[in-house]
């Protein structure tokens, strides 16, 4: 062999190598990928076998002794043409696949594009969603990630639970509500709505929990999404008690107007009938006319406090005339008053020392609130307890104040006093009252820019003080 024909050879050699390898790393590929499921796979795969037989044929042809062990022909036309054979229907079929690939592998691009598109989309979703998120793989629980709100309401740091199990985190309130939420999750591919409680940092949450199963590049997961419905929960709590509360307050408001009535029905059919008028002695007289007054007085503030707090609920403030007026006489009014409807009472006045005090007010506003207080505490105070009513004059508020030895308040009681309709005691044998009065007071001191405390101990008294500022 000459220096051409071995150059020829061995570049003949090369060739088949390569044909070679890459012969095995289609068939490779294509075993072990999506390529096999393209159309046009196969077409190539036999081209490039079929142009690796011809090349491999080339090199026999060129190495003297190995045309014994090769059937290539019997003349070197022969060879040639089925040499030539082999090249054309390889390349043929090799164009055939290509032909049939290309499109299927451009449809492949695009789809892979969209799904790219698409899992960046759900990662932008996931982490700027208001309501906490978390994805959990599907096998075993294990927290593959979560978003910020997830952080933001449970307080956990991300590089400490990321890899955890979601059954190892300390959040489930309910150990049978966790396994209830598992046990569903196995059984379906979406949850709807699972209402639990989570023991978060600041306190136990009422949520929903909503699943849905998801493939994240290949693997089966879980999208887990919170809401935090503690507020709305508490809202329906608290619709169920003003509702308690306004049927309460319709039967209380009843059994209140019909009381007076019922005494100024009765006085006024014995004052009208002859018979029984005159068995009437002046005294008598005066005393039912002294009775049918008093009952129309207490209608009268019936009326006046429906008449507040239905202007409170219209969201109106209290029509306030302020004026200039000595504290001072205020307080001996209605101490006066309240002396003459409750004489039995122990009730003892402190006025602040010196006559030059001065208040900005709405002097009846006040007298009502004043009225209102002493009015409870004589309710709710023994015959023989003592109720005292006191002005203190401060540099820049006057305060006054209504302390009793009754029957005090729990702390529960203070914190709802304001509210609209309550009343400490509902029963049957608790002292009359429409559970309007605090209200009206609160309101009547925000109106005046001041402010009202209450200290109380349950069996031992109460004390009200409102400040006034000047």
């Amino acid at each position: 062999m000459d220096f051409m024909s071995i150059n020829d050879l061995l570049l003949e050699c090369i060739r088949a190598a390569v044909l070679i390898a890459l012969l095995i790393i289609l068939f490779l590929r294509g075993s072990y990928t999506s390529l096999s499921r393209h159309p046009g796979w196969k077409s190539l795969l036999v081209g490039f076998s079929l142009i690796t037989m011809a090349t491999l044929l080339d090199i026999t042809d060129e190495i003297p002794g190995l045309d014994a062990f090769v059937l290539i022909g019997d003349t070197p036309y022969e060879a040639f043409l089925e040499k030539i054979t082999g090249y054309l229907l390889g390349y043929t079929m090799v164009l055939i696949g290509f032909y049939r690939m290309i499109p299927s592998l451009l449809k492949a691009e695009r789809n892979e594009q969209a799904l790219h598109e698409s899992e960046e989309r759900f990662r932008q979703v996931f982490k700027s969603n208001p309501d906490p998120v978390i994805l959990v793989r599907l096998d075993d629980g294990t927290l593959l990630d979560f978003n910020s709100a997830f952080e933001t309401l449970t307080g956990y740091d991300r590089s400490g639970v990321i890899g955890k199990k979601l059954s190892e985190l300390s959040f489930w309130n309910s150990p049978k509500g966790r396994d209830d939420f598992y046990s569903q999750l196995k059984q379906v591919e979406k949850i709807n709505n699972f209402e639990t409680e989570l023991l978060l940092p600041e306190s136990v949450r009422d949520v929903l929990l909503s699943a849905q199963a998801v493939k994240i590049a290949g693997e089966a997961c879980v999208l887990i999404g919170l809401r935090d419905i503690s507020k709305v929960k508490k809202a329906e709590k608290a619709l169920i008690e003003i509702d308690t509360m306004r049927k309460e307050f319709i039967s209380t408001a009843a059994h209140e107007l019909r009381t007076p009535l019922s005494v100024l029905i009765g006085y006024c059919e014995l004052l009208t009938d002859p018979e029984m008028a005159g068995k009437f002695t002046s005294q008598r007289r005066h005393e039912a006319l002294d009775m049918i007054k008093e009952k129309g007085l207490v209608l009268n503030q019936i009326v006046d406090d429906l008449l507040d707090i239905n202007r409170i609920q219209a969201g109106l403030k209290f029509d306030i005339k302020p004026e200039t007026v000595n504290p001072n006489l205020l307080l001996k009014k209605v101490f006066e008053e309240i002396n003459i409807k409750s004489p039995k009472r122990k009730i003892v006045c402190q006025f602040p020392e010196g006559e030059d005090h001065h208040l900005v007010c709405d002097r009846q506003r006040i007298i009502q609130v004043m009225e209102n207080l002493l009015s409870n505490a004589v309710k709710y105070t023994s015959e023989s307890g003592v109720i005292t009513l006191a002005g203190i004059d401060h540099v820049d508020c006057f305060e006054i104040s209504v302390t009793d030895d009754g029957v005090g308040m729990t702390p529960d009681q203070i914190e709802r006093v304001f509210d609209k309709f309550y009343r400490a005691d509902s029963s049957n044998t608790a002292v009359g009252g429409l559970g309007l009065g605090m209200n009206i007071v609160k309101e009547i001191v925000d109106a005046h820019y001041g402010s009202i405390t209450i200290d109380s101990i349950l069996g031992k008294g109460t004390c009200v003080k409102v400040r006034l500022p000047k």
